[in-house]
């Protein structure tokens, strides 16, 4: 059932400097470049592996790569040319070392050819062969073997495999799967197991798709790897493998050592690329289980093994199955509630800490949904993030804030969240904030933007270019995030800026708890020494409102500052404000 694999990669690249030259004898260069190669990760790939340069010199080539073509050891004193060694070898005919040789060069040429070359030894064994550039004018050559048993009705095709990775598509998967089904005379114990990657499209984003495909093109090398002779690995489409084990009782290891792959570093083409894997299993429990629903069960484990902090498994079963259901009806509505003017803003009060005077507000988003009522932020909020619906549903929040502040005749200042995702594409965040400022005409010294510290410092050095775009727009800047630890204290100093916000999670904790009272009074000592002010977010006991001003905070935001006001409940408490100096900064 083994499907066609990859062009086989090394988990490091191979790096050879280039010399244009032609190379007549054995010279000393030419020996130390050999040395380089065999000292990195290719000797010990399992699968054939060569490497020749633009004329087709056989520079290296690994042990696999002799006991399957029947070449001697690498360390001889000459380097002959690649029909050379395949015709000395034996193992093939003239006619399919003329065919190597043409598709060889039609890749080094980069002519438009087929993805690989299919050969065979015999009727039951066949070859793969796949052209890799690896630069510095050299180019793997890569000889996967396949043993057939004869023909079947499974019997891999070119129009069952996946060109990027040699692995088996969703067709042959399936149909795999169904030939199962349909020969079960009771329970088959067969399972399926959905691997994704976490955090592939991160790595797409910030490298390229080259750099993604190669990525997809190693880690099908390192699935099959861990799996035994008689699974299939396919892959289903983008980053979503699938593997399928005629005997299921192995599946929860196999899940395990496939967590463990995905969460070792891969170096590709000189990249660095840290990503992660979420597995679903599901194990059939009947004769003839629909195909379809035992791919779909696996997909709902998957799902769950996303949404409980990925890099783990998930067995299916009942139970998850529904929570799964439930949760991507939330997802469902939250993706559609934007659209179906869902989101309302809620003001909630800022004021001085020792006068208690107005001085602002900080805008905040409420989904009001037509059946479940209104919806916790703590759930909706950290859900859209997961998703990928945060920076449309946090751009209506800054121009709907933004809008209504311009027409009070108080002018008071805002503060307005920024979503970690909205810092993943900071000229889009510029230029969403300076043509906000311009359509809705409010002043940018009264827009205070709160910002992640920890998600600043995890974008370095693109996150300091920002903050300093944005406060040449005038806008006020706000940094959140002291609830993550200590190690926040030293994005004060790393960043300009205006205020700090300490979260209800540690306001709450006051005097209850004396490692975060000592932590408030850190983060307090710090802001006054910068010349920092401070908001403290949700104080509700006078108790914690005596520490706080006893130890310098500035400013109170919400509770006993005052409740959530509704839009048109905005006018009044202006009305009560007036007379006040607007925005304290």
């Amino acid at each position: 059932m083994r499907a066609a694999r990859k062009t086989p990669q090394t988990d490091e690249p191979v790096t050879l400097e280039a010399d244009p030259r032609p190379v007549r004898r054995r010279s000393r260069a030419g020996e130390h470049a050999r040395t380089r190669l065999a000292s990195r990760t290719l000797d010990h790939l399992p699968l054939p592996v060569a490497v020749i340069d633009r004329v087709q010199r056989l520079l290296y080539w690994n042990l696999a790569a002799a006991g399957l073509l029947n070449l001697p050891p690498m360390m001889q004193p000459d380097t002959p040319r690649l029909p050379d060694a395949l015709g000395d070898g034996g193992r093939l005919s003239a006619r399919q070392i003329t065919r190597i040789t043409a598709f060889c060069g039609a890749a080094i040429e980069d002519k438009d050819s087929p993805a690989w070359l299919r050969l065979s030894f015999t009727r039951q064994h066949r070859i793969t062969v796949r052209v890799s550039a690896m630069g510095g004018d050299r180019w793997i050559v890569a000889f996967d073997e396949q043993h057939q048993p004869g023909r079947t009705p499974g019997e891999v095709t070119d129009a069952m495999v996946d060109p990027l990775t040699g692995l088996s598509n969703r067709r042959h998967f399936m149909e795999a799967l169904q030939e199962i089904e349909a020969a079960a005379e009771g329970p088959t114990g067969h399972a399926v197991l959905l691997l994704d990657l976490d955090r592939f499209q991160v790595v797409n984003d910030r490298f390229g798709r080259a750099v993604g495909d190669a990525l997809l093109a190693v880690m099908a090398q390192r699935v099959r790897r861990e799996t035994r002779d008689e699974d299939l690995v396919a892959r289903l489409g983008g980053d979503e493998f699938a593997i399928l084990q005629p005997n299921g009782d192995g599946a929860e290891a196999l899940a395990d050592r496939l967590l463990q792959i995905t969460s070792r570093p891969f170096m590709i083409e000189g990249n660095v690329v840290n990503i992660g894997g979420s597995v679903g299993i599901a194990r059939a429990t009947a004769a003839r289980e629909a195909p379809d629903a035992l791919v779909e069960h696996a997909g709902l484990a998957l799902y769950m093994a996303k949404t409980s902090g990925r890099q783990t498994w998930r067995l299916y079963d009942e139970s998850l199955a529904r929570g799964a259901v439930a949760r991507q009806a939330m997802e469902r509505d939250l993706r559609r509630a934007l659209a179906m003017g869902e989101f309302t803003l809620l003001w909630r009060p800022q004021r001085d800490c020792n006068v208690m005077q107005p001085i602002g507000f900080s805008a905040a988003l409420r989904w009001n949904h037509p059946t479940r009522g209104e919806v916790p932020r703590g759930i909706f909020l950290p859900l859209a993030e997961e998703i990928g619906c945060a920076t449309a549903m946090h751009e209506w929040l800054l121009k709907t804030a933004c809008a209504a502040a311009a027409r009070w005749h108080v002018p008071l200042s805002i503060s307005v969240d920024v979503a970690r995702q909205q810092l993943d594409d900071p000229d889009g965040l510029y230029d969403l904030v300076r043509t906000t400022l311009a359509t809705s005409g409010l002043s940018a010294s009264r827009l205070d933007l709160v910002l992640s510290g920890p998600a600043l410092m995890a974008r370095e050095p693109a996150a300091t270019d920002l903050v300093q775009r944005l406060r040449g727009l005038g806008v006020g800047l706000t940094m959140v995030g002291f609830s993550a630890g200590w190690g926040t204290l030293r994005q004060m100093r790393a960043f300009p800026f205006d205020r700090v916000k300490i979260e209800h999670e540690l306001v709450k904790a006051l005097r209850a708890d004396a490692e975060t009272t000592a932590m408030v009074r850190a983060i307090m000592t710090l802001a006054a020494d910068l010349g920092i002010a401070t908001i403290a977010e949700g104080a509700s006991t006078p108790g914690q409102i005596a520490i706080l001003a006893e130890q310098g905070c500035t400013i109170l935001e919400g509770g006993l500052a005052g409740a959530a006001l509704e839009p048109g409940a905005v006018g009044a408490f202006l009305v009560e404000t007036a007379g006040s100096q607007g925005a304290a900064r």
